[in-house]
């Protein structure tokens, strides 16, 4: 999430009054944090990156406006489609040990920009929003912003030791190791080089054929400083991830043409290899109308959904019960039909969709797993636990690396394509890095503190088929939590659960403290584990007091039917 601010005067400049962002904001999803008589904070969700951006916002807002109504008398044939001009303005040349640190670039110049009042702001925190949550504070790709008029082409990309330059808002000369050491955004953003004082290390930075124009992806030049009174500007992205680097220069490039920029290309040159980029690629998503009303349970004609596809920026092409959408080239966050169908939704309105009841000839009953959980449930409530519910989605810090596991042992987890967010980045393998995520945010509660959940965790098996099993996961943090209160708690627990034949077993994990670690077994089946956390997990997650901690299967494997 980010919180993005707008004057309220620049949006009323573009029709869009306080009483009109009310009702606006929530319905694509958005959130008003706050507002003044002056200015308005929006909070910005990660998968529409595109409205962090001022004209991007305004864009989005002004086209959902118009009701469906008024929109009617237009045809649904709208092709606005995104062109740049095919004539590169400069020429990049990139050096080829840039691949082993930051290997994509791509550069665009926008000519006739207006910069003036709070339009360079905007674009400044534009880019800046975007570097930190899209790029991953930078390491995935970061924005930087020229001059262009005080630029001396050819510009080069290339990769050193060593260089001098006066970085942005200072007057004087620092080294690579200075402005990393004392620089404000060097200190800050450091941490994305894997070596600073190494000798062999090297570092990426854009030149032109005078001077240095930054240290990439950390900090510009203040020779090559953007003003409110710039004319023409350069703008370049840097990145570890190709596809990331290419989604960011598309909200740009739509950014600039709609407030009326000239958006020319650069010529880069990899060696003997040239190519002109960026490049916009346009793509297109066929969807079935009956299909999606049936999903969504509304009844509207391909024409009326053509319309409202129209309202979130869609190009649109109408055949009878089919609808050729072309994707907005700012939207990243449109993958297949799905999407497609959830802009009608928004744009039709949630509110809008009236309620209907479930239809069925069979009684209901008590889910047998279900019940089953309540049981357990009650039992471990009676022990004096509570219970959290946690979210599936993690990541693999929290996951792996503060439970002190290696990543290479449990391979087969499912991540996310195209994470928005370093915070969501994969499905949870274990309960237990949440509910000790719970108790590191607890440290004012009074002790002792004892949470437990029960939950899905998800893998994959061969063939890459989802496996999920349901799991109980429990922890009691206080002075004198030691492995004999775990171990009772545990035996009481698979008692209540009628498993026969229980016995523990020595376990090491790296996640408890050696020899106060015990598996639970059902004969020769392990079915959890339980001890005392190791003290590098306690420190991980911020928790002070010792902590005992099991995780138990309580159903082996919940089918799917599918595979990813």
């Amino acid at each position: 999430m980010a919180s993005i601010n707008f004057l309220l005067k620049d949006l009323e400049d573009q029709g869009l009054d306080i009483g009109l962002l009310e009702i606006l904001v929530p319905r694509i999803g958005m959130e008003i944090e706050r507002h003044d008589s002056n200015e308005i904070v929006i909070d910005i969700t990660p998968n529409r990156p595109d409205l962090m951006d001022f004209t991007g916002f305004v864009r989005a807002l002004n086209a959902l406006a118009p009701s469906l109504e008024s929109k009617k008398q237009g045809a649904a044939t709208r092709k606005h489609v995104y062109e740049i001009s095919n004539k590169p303005l400069a020429s990049l040349h990139v050096d080829k040990k840039t691949k082993k640190i930051r290997p994509f670039i791509s550069m665009l110049i926008a000519k006739d920009v207006n910069l003036k009042n709070s339009r360079l702001q905007y674009l400044l925190n534009f880019a800046e929003k975007l570097s930190d949550t899209l790029g991953r504070k930078r390491k995935k790709f970061a924005v930087g912003i020229y001059d262009f008029d005080k630029i001396k082409p050819d510009i080069f990309y290339n990769a050193v030791h060593d260089a001098k330059f006066a970085p942005l808002g200072s007057s004087n000369e620092m080294s690579i190791a200075e402005i990393l050491d004392k620089h404000e955004k060097g200190i800050k953003y450091k941490n994305i080089f894997k070596s600073v004082n190494d000798n062999d290390s090297l570092f990426p930075i854009l030149k032109d054929s005078e001077k240095i124009l930054s240290l990439v992806p950390v900090v510009n030049s203040e020779q090559a400083k953007v003003t409110e009174n710039t004319k023409n500007i350069l703008l370049d992205i840097t990145g570890t991830s190709e596809q990331g680097v290419k989604q960011a220069m598309n909200i740009f490039i739509c950014s600039f043409i709609d407030s009326g920029f000239e958006v020319y290309p650069v010529k880069i040159y990899y060696g003997n290899k040239t190519r002109v980029a960026p490049l916009l690629e346009h793509r297109q998503i066929k969807i079935n109308t009956r299909e999606a009303c049936k999903k969504l349970g509304i009844s509207i004609s391909s024409n009326d959904a053509a319309m409202l596809l129209e309202m979130m920026g869609y190009s649109t092409e109408v055949h009878g019960n089919r609808i050729i959408a072309h994707i907005p080239e700012f939207r990243s966050d449109v993958f297949n039909s799905q999407d497609v169908i959830e802009d009608i939704a928004i744009a039709y309105g949630y509110g809008n969709i009236t309620a209907k009841p479930i239809e069925g000839n069979f009684e209901g009953g008590e889910d047998r797993i279900k019940k089953h959980i309540n049981e357990i449930s009650t039992f471990i409530v009676g022990l004096g636990f509570s219970e959290v519910v946690n979210t599936y989605l993690t990541n693999e810090k929290l996951n792996f690396e503060n439970m002190q596991i290696d990543r290479a042992v449990k391979k087969n987890t499912i991540s996310i394509l195209n994470a928005k967010t370093e915070a969501i980045t994969m499905l949870r393998t274990d309960l237990l890095p949440g509910i000790l995520s719970n108790l590191g945010a607890s440290l004012t509660e009074k002790m002792p503190q004892k949470l437990f959940e029960i939950g899905s965790v998800f893998s994959l098996e061969a063939g890459n088929k989802v496996q999920e099993q349901l799991r109980l996961a429990f922890a009691s943090e206080h002075a004198k939590a030691n492995f004999s209160e775990i171990k009772a708690s545990v035996d009481s627990l698979l008692k209540l659960m009628g498993i026969n034949d229980i016995n523990f077993k020595e376990e090491k994990s790296s996640m408890f403290i050696e020899g106060r670690c015990a598996a639970a077994m059902s004969g020769n089946k392990k079915i959890g584990t339980f001890g005392e956390l190791h003290p590098k997990v306690l420190k991980a997650f911020g928790i002070e007091e010792p902590t005992v901690a099991a995780e138990i299967t309580i159903h082996e494997k919940i089918e799917y039917q599918f595979s990813i």
